[in-house]
């Protein structure tokens, strides 16, 4: 046994694990960068695209007075939210219930009940453009500045967009807080309730 001992001791070390030794050539390293690269500007695309703040929404609600465009108008509400939002107006905490009862019905439409609904979003829109073609005719151009989000206490889905917006006419100035309300639909914002 102490033969056996003797042999353990002696014994050279056994390498731990074996490795490529092979070292990284310097095309290689310029590739893995470039692909790094590549995927930080593919995901900041996807987030840029893909994704809509409360503040973006808001900034984009401008935009889309200021170019008379009451399709994306529209395609920044969510119709569900507002009618939610009307609903509990007086109590927000109640909007994340209301809002998904209200998501819930829409589902439950049956094939004539949907059509009257994206009758009402249509005239919805063409009633949002005639009063944007009015304002066009005036030259009437909007502006946002000091664009503040807050949470809304009681509600995880709704957002709270304070801001200032500024209506001018020519050398007419007006210019008046504003309080919008957004929610929160997959990765993007939708308005829900406008301060205009």
């Amino acid at each position: 046994m102490e033969n056996n001992e003797e042999n353990l001791g002696s014994q050279e070390p056994v390498a731990e694990a074996t490795t490529n030794s092979t070292p990284v050539k310097a095309g290689n390293t310029k590739l893995i960068g470039i692909i790094a690269v590549a995927i930080v500007i593919i995901l900041a695309a996807f987030f840029m695209f893909f994704t809509r703040s409360a503040k973006s929404t808001v900034k984009d609600y401008i935009k889309a007075f200021n170019s008379s465009n009451g399709g994306k108008v529209v395609a920044l509400m969510d119709f569900e939210g507002v009618s939610a939002f009307e609903s509990t107006s007086k109590d927000l905490s109640k909007f994340d219930e209301t809002y998904e009862e209200m998501i819930k019905k829409v589902k439950e439409l049956d094939k004539d009940e949907k059509k009257q609904y994206e009758e009402i979003k249509d005239t919805t829109k063409e009633t949002i453009q005639a009063g944007l073609d009015i304002i066009k005719e005036a030259k009437i151009k909007y502006s946002v500045s000091n664009i503040k989000t807050e949470k809304v206490d009681g509600s995880k889905k709704l957002t709270k967009v304070t801001c200032t917006i500024k209506a001018k006419n020519g050398d007419e100035e007006l210019e008046r807080d504003a309080t919008f309300y957004t929610v929160k639909k997959g990765l993007k914002n939708y308005l829900v309730s406008s301060g205009m």
